[in-house]
């Protein structure tokens, strides 16, 4: 049913319509009435209606008065000015308080109705909308981690499907692309061995910690992203309208402290900030996650919060040194050499081993998305891809030192190249089968006959 109400000082005429309402329309019901403008007002503010026809002109206060006073409480009633007064300022103000509809006493009845009827199909379309924005908020729920990690990822290498991450971002209610990554660091005060029973308290508290940042990060930023990757927090802040950039610099620090002051860190643990430029778009988003990283990592400051640009020049930065061992790692992995992969890799850690692990993570995380991209051709369409780079992303900026980072790269290099070797040796099979087939069609060829031509056992 929907609840009606009638604002007129003429009992008659309120009467009238309960009855032509009522008697028409099955689902109406005339819940209230009201015969001055004091007695509307206190009506609107005790119940709910989803419909209201308001006279004009009334004792107290007029009827365009308490629209003005109760736009609040007629957030979901559908209005209908109902008047005899033609006023064109009327009108106006009426669509100012945004009224579904002005009518002029006396209306024709069918007129009047199919107003109401109209009203009842924008309610019932409404109802519709908000079921619908529910569910997807329940299923966007559901799914938001999956969307925060496959987000956080691309950030992270620049690469993914950027059409449906910005998908992601619309469903999100994130209205742009433009922000800045932040990286979080909690780390040990303590210097010396620790026992294993202090180690295990120490890690416990490290989780609590990364549970504030993230909880501080959601309740300041509307829309913002976290990852925590052991005790690292990788975040998204969005910027809607970026300034300058010595203002856009001042405004992250200033966040970053905001939400540092409001965690009470233990004395046995502090978080270190690394903080990239803006930039405004999800493809160049990885600029500002290696500025982070850089800047968290940085040896020559002992502040807190470092933003890549006031400790950098980003001109002066080399952001491609592994390119030539790149290009010779891909070649021993297209060619299956395994013992030229160990050597590339060795020369890999040579040119980064003044780096901090995190930051040779990042390197061989860039470097080896490249890779992947250049090898994808290799790889049959049916055929078990078992490198996708949301993995990728997860086995290697979580591990946590540079021992373990060179023999997990070891690894995946000669996985990979037995992986893409088989898959171009099955493309390479199956085209020769179907050029033998399509130049021998009209001999009776058998499996047999196939297999033989190609060197294959069936």
């Amino acid at each position: 049913m929907y609840q009606v109400l009638i604002a007129d000082d003429e009992a008659i005429e309120r009467n009238a319509l309960k009855m032509m309402l009522e008697n028409n329309i099955a689902s109406i019901e005339v819940t209230g009435e009201a015969e001055n403008g004091v007695q509307l007002l206190q009506m609107l503010k005790k119940n709910r209606y989803d419909i209201a026809v308001v006279d004009i002109e009334m004792p107290g206060l007029s009827g365009l008065e308490v629209l003005q006073m109760a736009q609040k409480e007629l957030e979901n009633t559908r209005v209908i000015i109902f008047t005899a007064y033609s006023n064109f300022d009327y009108a106006q103000m009426s669509l100012r308080y945004h009224a579904f509809d002005y009518l002029l006493k006396p209306t024709r009845r069918d007129k009047l109705m199919a107003t109401i009827e109209r009203c009842v199909e924008d309610i019932e379309a409404a109802r519709r909308k908000s079921v619908n924005s529910e569910r997807l908020k329940k299923i966007i729920g559901q799914i938001r981690p999956l969307m925060d990690e496959e987000l956080l990822n691309s950030f992270c290498t620049g690469s993914g499907d950027f059409a449906r991450l910005k998908v992601y971002l619309n469903a999100l209610e994130i209205s742009t692309e433009t922000g800045y990554i932040v990286t979080f660091r909690i780390r040990d005060r303590r210097k010396g061995q620790m026992s294993p029973e202090d180690s295990l308290d120490q890690l416990a508290l490290k989780k609590s910690v990364a549970k504030k940042l993230s909880t501080g990060l959601s309740e300041l930023v509307e829309h913002s992203l976290a990852q925590v990757q052991r005790d690292k927090i990788t975040a998204f802040i969005p910027v809607e309208r970026p300034g300058a950039e010595y203002q856009n610099r001042v405004d992250s620090i200033n966040l970053v402290h905001i939400i540092l002051d409001r965690i009470q860190l233990p004395e046995t643990v502090e978080v270190i900030a690394g903080i990239g430029s803006v930039q405004e778009s999800l493809e160049q988003m990885h600029l500002s996650y290696r500025e982070s990283i850089s800047a968290l990592h940085d040896t020559k400051t002992n502040m807190a919060i470092r933003h890549y640009n006031d400790l950098f020049d980003r001109k002066e930065q080399d952001w491609h040194i592994l390119q030539k061992e790149q290009k010779q790692l891909l070649a021993a992995i297209r060619d299956e050499d395994m013992e030229k992969q160990k050597k590339m890799i060795d020369q890999i850690f040579f040119v980064l081993h003044k780096k901090p692990p995190e930051e040779c993570s990042s390197h061989i995380l860039e470097m080896m998305v490249q890779i992947l991209h250049s090898v994808d051709p290799y790889f049959s369409e049916n055929q078990d891809h078992r490198f996708h780079i949301s993995r990728l992303c997860r086995e290697c900026m979580n591990i946590g030192d540079t021992d373990s980072l060179k023999r997990w790269l070891t690894e995946y290099c000669q996985n990979l190249s037995r992986e893409m070797n088989v898959g171009s040796h099955t493309g390479i099979v199956i085209e020769q089968a179907r050029k033998y087939i399509d130049d021998n069609y009209q001999e009776d060829l058998s499996l047999n006959d196939v297999s033989r031509h190609c060197n294959v056992s069936i």
